[in-house]
């Protein structure tokens, strides 16, 4: 997954596991550049904490992460509920 920060400043998040932790581990990008980094570890460390900086516009997610088996599976479960209950509907007559 790439990130972007669109501001001069570095911008950084603590990562999830660090949590209550006296010593955090911190994700900067910095300012007005790339960074590139493992989609796990965007997904399980920093997503969550970088919600507000992503949604204040400050960081740009340029390519998120691929989705997991599990999304994958779930979205593709959904897609065939959503077909099942397409056909069981009644058809609507034709004006």
């Amino acid at each position: 997954m790439k990130i972007r920060n669109n501001t001069p400043a570095n911008l950084s998040v603590p990562s999830q596991s660090s949590n209550g932790l006296s010593h955090k581990f911190y994700l900067t990008v910095p300012g007005e550049s790339t960074l590139e980094l493992p989609d796990d570890e965007w997904r399980y460390e920093y997503a969550k904490p970088a919600e507000d900086i992503v949604a204040a516009g400050h960081w740009t997610i340029i390519e998120p992460p691929k989705p997991t088996k599990e999304e994958l599976d779930e979205a593709k479960a959904k897609a065939v509920a959503d077909a099942k209950k397409l056909l069981a509907e009644e058809p609507k007559p034709v004006k």
